[in-house]
């Protein structure tokens, strides 16, 4: 398979997941909101890489920076991210990123690296496209969360891409997995020259219903996900600096 059909393969699922009766929406959580609040302000060229129809972090983000520029593959969720007044345009490929060399400040890649099928080329394209300088916010789910585990000593693989994805894992968008140090090592090794990696989300109680839940949250499990980030978080987080 070429490169172009992967990517042909990417866009046509995107077009019909953004093109659902109800438009989907992520939440990036307060500690993904967090890291965009510290590293954007009013002279922040932004741009965001799977920017969707920009319905969760990308209003506050367009309001706190000097500029915001949205990317996707589907028309779609492109179409929707315009409408809501957002300067947004479709690319190809986000291994192949259609500007020119340090153009922005920040670029913001949350839940997306899973879905490529060349997400190495991905990096570089964002580390090429930053200032000297520049950051990247990056996150993706974590392979190795504890429930993860378990359920592989079960004999049950999740890649947690939608709601079929313990029933047909062939099948699910999420296509290329990541731990707190092998994301890591990509964004070293697409030249960052700064990586810091944690996780976050995860609960000693997680997945034991059908329903999102909280329960067995604690501080003490908080404080040991900091330590132990690979185990105990569920969501890989990044910060990579140019």
């Amino acid at each position: 398979m070429t490169v172009d059909q992967d990517a042909n393969q990417v866009r046509d699922y995107y077009e019909r997941y953004w093109s659902a009766d109800v438009t989907p929406h992520y939440d990036p959580g307060e500690v993904l909101g967090g890291l965009l609040e510290l590293s954007i302000d009013s002279s922040s060229r932004v741009l965001d890489i799977g920017c969707g129809a920009g319905q969760s972090y990308a209003q506050s983000v367009n309001s706190d920076a000097a500029s915001y520029k949205g990317v996707d593959v589907s028309e779609h969720a492109v179409g929707l991210a315009r409408a809501s007044g957002l300067d947004a345009e479709v690319i190809e490929d986000a291994a192949a990123l259609p500007f020119g060399d340090s153009r922005f400040d920040v670029a913001i890649c949350i839940e997306v690296v899973e879905h490529l099928f060349s997400p190495h080329r991905a990096a570089a394209e964002i580390h090429r496209v930053l200032n000297p300088g520049g950051r990247l916010i990056i996150s993706a789910p974590n392979v190795a969360y504890w429930r993860l585990r378990l359920n592989m000593v079960r004999g049950i693989w999740n890649p947690l891409g939608d709601a079929l994805a313990i029933e047909q894992p062939w099948r699910d968008p999420h296509i290329r997995f990541f731990t707190p140090a092998t994301l890591g090592r990509m964004l070293e090794q697409a030249g960052f020259a700064r990586v810091e990696v944690g996780a976050h989300g995860g609960c000693f109680l997680d997945h034991l219903t059908t329903r999102p839940t909280n329960f067995g949250v604690s501080r003490a499990y908080r404080a040991a996900e900091a330590r132990y980030p690979s185990l105990l978080g569920m969501t890989v987080h990044a910060v990579a600096t140019k």
